[in-house]
């Protein structure tokens, strides 16, 4: 059993954050204190790994300069169909950069130009619209052996969830929030992704959408691998237009047309390839059209167009997920939904994620492409850029 930490011990931790903490924006000893957390940190931490950790990470300074000269000299081609994956963050949660799904994620791409970022959203046990990727909060929390942290975020109310810290010092936002941030900066706007089963979100998000008209227009794209609750809400977003449209007397409006808001979100469907190895056990099931994270065959266009529709909903696009063959011997097989199927296309999970790579899918016609922005995102580039695009 560990031994309470000792004054020295505490004292050069203080050090440790004291150093970092305006580029990292940890809390300060006596918000720490407040959380309760130096109770607890010989169980949580080990003090010396902590200090190894902060000093081998990049300065947050000098990731948002990153962030900043991409948004510089990339091509505006390529960044108008860059969708940032969870924001502006670091894939194995490390606070040089913010965390996944806060608003620090969200407002440095947009305000470095690059316009489209990638959310996941979760409801709350009172009915609220958070963002959140995994069913608990323990692996982004500032404190992952609390309860709280270890929860379901369906379990718990916004008050709970506001009261837990992530590992910046930052909290969980509401969906409202990030939509309402994306209002005062041009051009700026959500890919929100639902997660598969997540049926109470369906109804909340169209009721923010009523209450909240001018969030549609921050909304580019609404999509899930669950092909049953994307439809649902298409459906359910189709007729809200519909009462708006009778309500505002257009008798003559299309749905096709810009009557009564003037952007409507894209509704896309998130499909896996084949040859996709199911590294976390899902329940796979290529011949039930209900089938959760659905493998599909680019190929198959006439699958694809019967899978989208469904009774008199159908759908935008589809978002595929990588593989090399697409920019190799498929080529063809993007050109032919993009052009042909007039399917709206959207890639994830491109590697090498690269701006390269970005670009020549971009050329065939995909619409949205997820980066991480990983630090060699532009190696491939002339090397007249700033030394932070150059990689590490």
């Amino acid at each position: 059993m560990r031994t309470a930490p000792s004054h020295e011990d505490l004292t050069a931790l203080e050090g440790i954050l004291n150093e970092k903490r305006g580029m990292h924006r940890i809390p300060s000893m006596d918000e720490l204190r407040q959380i309760g957390a130096i109770s607890r940190v010989s169980s949580m931490v080990d003090l010396a790994s902590v200090a190894e950790e902060l000093e081998g990470d990049a300065d947050l300074s000098n990731e948002v300069q990153f962030l900043r000269d991409i948004g510089t000299h990339v091509s505006a081609k390529v960044k108008s169909h860059l969708v940032c994956h969870r924001g502006f963050h670091d894939t194995g949660d490390a606070i040089h950069r913010p965390i996944e799904n806060t608003l620090p994620a969200f407002d440095q791409a947009w305000l470095s130009g690059l316009p489209l970022c990638e959310c996941d959203i979760a409801g709350t046990l009172d009915e609220r619209l958070i963002l959140a990727h995994d069913e608990s909060l323990q692996r982004v929390a500032l404190l992952p052996d609390e309860v709280a942290a270890s929860s379901g975020v369906e379990t718990m109310n916004i008050a709970q969830i506001m009261a837990l810290s992530l590992k910046s010092g930052v909290r969980v936002p509401l969906l409202q929030e990030v939509l309402q941030s994306a209002c005062f900066i041009p051009g700026a706007q959500l890919v929100i992704e639902l997660k598969p089963g997540s049926t109470n979100v369906a109804p909340l998000l169209i009721n923010l959408f009523t209450a909240r008209p001018e969030f549609i227009a921050r909304t580019a794209v609404i999509m899930s691998f669950d092909l049953y609750l994307i439809h649902s809400v298409k459906a359910r977003y189709d007729e809200c237009c519909r009462v708006q449209a009778e309500a505002a007397a257009c008798a003559d409006w299309d749905m096709a047309g810009p009557c009564p808001v003037a952007k409507h979100p894209k509704f896309m469907w998130l499909s896996c390839h084949p040859t996709n190895p199911d590294p976390q056990s899902r329940h796979w099931d290529d011949e039930d059209d209900g089938a959760v994270y659905k493998r599909i065959d680019t190929a198959d266009i006439d699958r694809i167009l019967e899978l989208i529709k469904r009774d008199s909903c159908k759908l935008d696009g589809i978002y595929v997920e990588y593989h090399p063959e697409y920019l190799a011997e498929k080529k063809h097989v993007l050109q032919r939904l993009a052009e042909h199927s007039q399917l709206d296309i959207g890639m994830w999970n491109v590697t090498p994620d690269s701006a390269p790579v970005a670009e020549e899918l971009i050329d065939m016609g995909v619409l949205f492409v997820n980066t991480d922005l990983p630090r060699t995102f532009v190696q491939d580039l002339p090397k007249r850029l700033p030394k932070t695009l150059e990689g590490e």
